[in-house]
């Protein structure tokens, strides 16, 4: 019988590892649909692709830091 926490672990950390390639993806996606529409050069897939990649690194961040200690004062 598998553990639950490994379980859960897992999965965690399959979320995290798919969150960087599938948003930078799915952004670029998107861009090349909106260059397509506009008949613009890769300016629309190279900036949401951009933002896509910096939003999954700021989720990646958020994500991966450990808790804050409640008993430990906050900084001044």
């Amino acid at each position: 019988m598998l553990d639950p926490a490994f379980l859960k672990r897992t999965a965690s950390t399959i979320a995290l590892a798919s969150a960087l390639p599938g948003s930078t993806l799915l952004g670029g996606y998107l861009g090349f649909l909106l260059d397509r529409w506009l008949g613009t050069a890769p300016i629309g897939a190279v900036s949401l692709g951009a933002l896509a990649f910096a939003g999954a690194v700021v989720q990646l961040l958020r994500t991966s830091r450990p808790p804050d200690d409640p008993t430990s004062d906050p900084p001044p």
